[in-house]
């Protein structure tokens, strides 16, 4: 019998920077130090908030990498769909988000959106297991912060035309088409 082994894939078509706490290690290839150090203390009161919510904690192995853009991000991957923003692989305690220094408010959402699925995802769930995606979505939304207006919005018109899907579609994977996965993402948050 061998011992185990691990291996460790990393993207290297980018020149990436690093930069760790104690709950994980933030990897980036634009921007300055502020950018990064933003996110990390946008990563850590995410964290925070999941620990104090919750009860769940990370155990510091947390692997982060930053693209400078969701495309570099869906470009690096095998399936993101072309509307997605980040991945997280709970599983293995990784996640990738297009972030350019340009866009740090919505990415500092995206950071805590994408954590929640991976403490919580060691605990109750993961995107591909049998929980639904609703919950998981859902309870990513909620940890991002205060719901935006635009997700309000949307939730708003699909109650008022009722055209609101049924809690059995938004069990299944969102759909490619970007307006319907924001309704999707809209109502789990819901």
């Amino acid at each position: 019998e061998t011992e185990p082994s691990q291996l460790v894939w990393e993207d290297t078509s980018h020149i990436w920077q690093s930069t760790r706490n104690d709950l994980l290690t933030l990897n980036w290839y634009t921007g300055d130090q502020d950018f990064a150090q933003a996110l990390v203390e946008a990563a850590s009161a995410g964290l925070t908030r999941l620990h104090d919510s919750l009860g769940l904690a990370s155990d510091g192995d947390i692997r982060v990498y930053i693209y400078a853009s969701p495309d570099d991000m869906q470009a690096s991957t095998l399936y993101a769909p072309a509307w997605s923003g980040g991945l997280a692989f709970a599983d293995h305690d990784t996640l990738l988000i297009g972030i350019g220094p340009d866009d740090l408010d919505w990415g500092e959402r995206a950071i805590a959106h994408e954590l929640t699925h991976i403490v919580a995802g060691r605990t109750t769930f993961s995107c591909v297991d049998s929980t639904p995606i609703w919950f998981g979505e859902g309870l990513a939304m909620v940890f991002e912060g205060e719901p935006e207006p635009t997700y309000v919005q949307i939730l708003n018109d699909a109650v008022r035309s009722d055209t609101l899907f049924s809690v059995r579609e938004l069990g299944t994977i969102f759909s490619g088409d970007p307006d319907l996965a924001r309704q999707s993402y809209a109502q789990s948050r819901s």
